[in-house]
């Protein structure tokens, strides 16, 4: 049996699904060694850097070589990146470009979806012709595998935009047994990316038997992309999808329910081991802290290392990823803490691109001035530790902690200036972190929201931050960051990778209204961060089916059925809550994320994809 599967995301980072492909391919190439093979869209960067070109099995070039005739260009190589699957990258622009009969190619493929499938693309846009020739190559790539392939072939396709190629093979009656899987449809992550509340419909929807109205698709311009997936759907041997979530709507948008769910997997080898997390916790911890430091210091004392970092992230949409009630939960969760006259603070990062037109200047400053006095005082510390640590048991089992505290105490020092009354104020560290600290500047009166400017103007997050009161003002106990775009290193203020600021951070959250799967708070979990997921997102109810009540556990699922009001002092409890604990408790929450997210890891999910291709090889349809 051979195992083809399809996907312009193979060897090409585009979105989730490469890290579907990516991260299962190990344990795919484990069950089928060589008779498993990838196809993918050819770029020839993600070429260069990702594959390792190869000679092709017989087979294979005689296919190739056939293709290359047509002048559809062929690569094949190892995957370096995904396991060293074997893949087969395929060029069609020539091909579907090409003028036949007084017209393009292309446009003869959208007659043939259309006249066979009702596929109407009159007015498609400029992507929807791209994957369609693509995958239409595809589709005869395997069509032509097949009349030299004596053994059983499985083609599995993801998306939309590999179905055409599906749709080929349907037409041709080719010998070819077809798995189609949608991760998410084109109509309902518009409609719920618009603001809509767009899984309320689907419920209820499904409650009175109904399917989403036939015009929403054109409403949105999406009639093309919407009716090939219906297609594949409907004609593929197994449908599936990836969660249970999405399979209801699977059943209202496209009309039809999936055979079989197939859950998202992840490969544990690619974040850190066990034994490393600790450190690199710290490492990042103290990354962020000078950030926050440059931030704040300049107007009051603060102290990131006795604080919970909370984080958010993901795409810009406001009330799909739940924003509005995270902000909200801040808030109420700020107003608590400050009538209780709580010392706690709480660090809490947006991670949510959007256009920004450039760093603002003084805090950039800031942070280099920081990194300049932190770096005085690792050196004043490590060559005068033993004037700190006294006791060699203490200096063995918690010197790192130990000094980690004393540099805090050391920066708090020099902002009220009580430093110069301490006997070493004449080290010539000492002397230098405190005559940089005189050049930090401030732009206000209270700390800014964003270190970012923002290019434009009337920004939600902003605006709903200063109605709330989120305006990181000394009093408050929760301050926030609206960092604007992709952290990565050398941008200038936290200079670290998104997994290393994960890492740094202690707990994601992620209250999606919609959310097929959700790889961020397994992601989040995988690097021991304690996390929050929704009973509206794939993942989320996942863990419902397979944990059960999360309450107390270190992945929890908020449930997002219900009022706003209600949401938001669900959300604002459960950061209480993590706000009173002690660091123990903490450290506990944050094991049994790890433990949570091994739940998920393709060792074990992979059983969903065999299970779909014992069921198409026993003649489902």
């Amino acid at each position: 049996m051979k195992i083809i599967e399809v996907s312009s995301e193979v060897a090409h980072k585009v979105g989730g699904i490469y890290t579907v492909l990516k991260s299962k391919a190990g344990e795919t190439v484990k069950r089928f060694g060589d008779d498993y093979l990838l196809i993918g869209f050819y770029d020839p960067h993600s070429f260069k850097v990702e594959v390792e070109e190869i000679s092709p099995p017989e087979t294979i070039k005689k296919v190739m070589d056939s293709m290359e005739k047509l002048e559809i260009r062929c690569y094949y190589g190892k995957w370096t990146k995904g396991d060293d699957a074997r893949v087969v990258l395929l060029d069609p622009y020539n091909y579907v470009t090409k003028m036949e009969g007084g017209d393009k190619r292309i446009n003869k493929i959208k007659y043939d979806l259309w006249k066979s499938y009702g596929i109407e693309s009159l007015w498609a846009p400029y992507d929807f012709e791209l994957n369609v020739g693509w995958a239409w190559v595809v589709g005869m790539f395997i069509e032509r595998y097949k009349l030299l392939e004596k053994e059983k072939i499985i083609a599995h396709f993801h998306e939309w935009m590999a179905g055409a190629g599906m749709l080929y093979l349907h037409l041709k009656k080719a010998d070819v047994k077809k798995v189609f899987t949608t991760h998410a449809t084109t109509l309902g992550r518009s409609k719920a990316s618009m603001e809509e509340d767009f899984m309320k419909e689907v419920m209820n929807g499904i409650k009175e038997n109904k399917i989403v109205d036939a015009r929403d698709a054109y409403k949105y311009k999406l009639e093309s992309k919407h009716l090939l997936e219906k297609a594949c759907a409907n004609n593929a041997n197994i449908f599936t999808t990836v969660s249970e979530i999405t399979g209801r709507e699977c059943k209202y948008i496209l009309g039809k329910a999936p055979d079989i769910v197939t859950p998202n997997g992840v490969d544990l080898s690619d974040f850190p081991k066990k034994t490393e997390i600790r450190d690199r916790h710290w490492y990042s911890k103290e990354k962020i802290g000078n950030f926050l430091h440059a931030m704040f210091l300049p107007y009051y004392k603060i102290n990131p290392l006795e604080s919970l970092f909370f984080y958010i992230s993901g795409r810009y949409e406001y009330r799909n990823k739940g924003l509005d009630v995270f902000i909200k939960g801040l808030a109420k969760l700020n107003e608590k803490l400050k009538a209780e006259n709580s010392k706690k603070q709480v660090f809490t990062f947006i991670l949510v691109p959007t256009n920004v037109s450039g760093p603002k200047e003084k805090i950039l400053e800031n942070v280099l001035i920081m990194n300049d006095i932190s770096e005085n005082l690792n050196t004043f510390l490590k060559d005068n530790k033993d004037l700190f640590v006294l006791d060699k048991m203490e200096r063995v089992k918690k010197e790192k902690e130990y000094l980690r505290g004393l540099k805090q105490k050391l920066i708090l020092e020099i902002k009220d200036g009580s430093i110069s009354k301490k006997e070493y104020n004449k080290n010539k560290n000492i002397q230098q972190a405190v005559e940089l600290f005189k050049n930090m500047k401030n732009e206000g009166d209270v700390p800014s929201n964003m270190c970012y400017k923002i290019s434009y103007e009337n920004d939600k997050i902003l605006e709903d931050l200063e109605v709330v009161g989120l305006q990181n003002r000394e009093e408050d106990r929760v301050k926030v960051i609206f960092y604007g775009t992709y952290v990565k290193p050398g941008d200038g203020f936290i200079n670290l990778s998104y997994y290393d600021t994960v890492i740094g951070c202690d707990v994601g959250f992620f209250p999606s209204r919609y959310e097929p799967w959700g790889y961020t708070p397994i992601e989040a979990a995988a690097q021991k961060s304690i996390a929050l997921t929704t009973d509206l997102a794939g993942f989320g109810c996942f863990l419902k089916d397979n944990v059960g009540e999360t309450k107390d556990r270190g992945i929890k699922v908020l449930s997002m059925i219900g009022e706003d009001k209600e949401i938001i002092t669900d959300i604002s409890q459960i950061m209480e809550k993590l706000v009173k604990m002690d660091k123990t408790e903490i450290e506990n929450l944050k094991k049994d994320a790890l433990k949570m997210a091994s739940l998920t890891v393709w060792s074990e999910l992979i059983k969903n994809y065999m299970k779909t291709y014992e069921l198409v090889l026993n003649g489902k349809k």
